[in-house]
């Protein structure tokens, strides 16, 4: 599957900061969601750093 929209989040920076890129990824995940939420078009991939495939980290069942 291709993914038009790359979007990068570092929990470790724990703040609601950052434009979602590689360089300067947001810092929450809820916050990420919320952003690129009002932006939403097209496939959308986030890459959650220091995470891996089903951790609680990217399971969307414990969101908030």
């Amino acid at each position: 599957m291709a993914y038009g929209n790359e979007i990068y989040i570092d929990s470790s920076l724990g703040t609601d900061t950052g434009t979602g890129t590689a360089g300067d990824p947001y810092g929450n995940l809820a916050y990420a969601f919320t952003t690129e939420g009002t932006l939403a078009t097209g496939t959308y991939r986030f890459n959650v750093k220091g995470t891996t495939y089903l951790a609680p980290e990217t399971n969307l069942g414990t969101l908030p």
